[in-house]
């Protein structure tokens, strides 16, 4: 089982909500699979929030912090961005541009509202969406 840790454990913010997500995907089964299998560091940067948190994923465990400076992959995009992003249909690993939300992600994409670095660890992006997707 993968164990979720929260870096710093006084924290009120956005890194205790994203573990609580992640708490939350640990328990159900195809999604603990799906983080177990994950490996690499993640940075999330809320722009709208001025926010910084990052993940480390492990074997064993998932390291919730405020900022991950040497990341794998760097997703820069607004607090609302973030939960609509799981929520995108997919093929395989490709967002289903065809769908609404598909749309605006392109859209948003585009106009560089969500920016995404990082894309040759597109496991590890595909990974997180599916372990906070609904």
């Amino acid at each position: 089982m993968t164990h979720v840790v929260l870096a710093d454990e006084t924290s009120d913010g956005m890194d205790s909500v994203l573990a609580a997500l992640l708490l939350a995907a640990a328990a159900d089964p195809m999604k603990a699979r799906v983080l177990s299998r994950m490996r690499g560091s993640v940075r999330i940067t809320i722009t709208d929030a001025d926010t910084e948190l990052g993940l480390r994923f492990t074997p064993h465990e998932i390291v919730v912090s405020r900022g991950e400076s040497d990341a794998d992959v760097h997703v820069a995009l607004p607090a609302e961005s973030l939960m609509n992003l799981a929520a995108v249909p997919r093929w395989g690993v490709i967002p289903r541009f065809t769908t609404p939300a598909g749309r605006n992600l392109y859209r948003q994409l585009r106009t560089r509202e969500v920016r995404v670095r990082g894309v040759r660890h597109l496991r590890l992006v595909r990974g997180l969406m599916d372990a906070l997707a609904p």
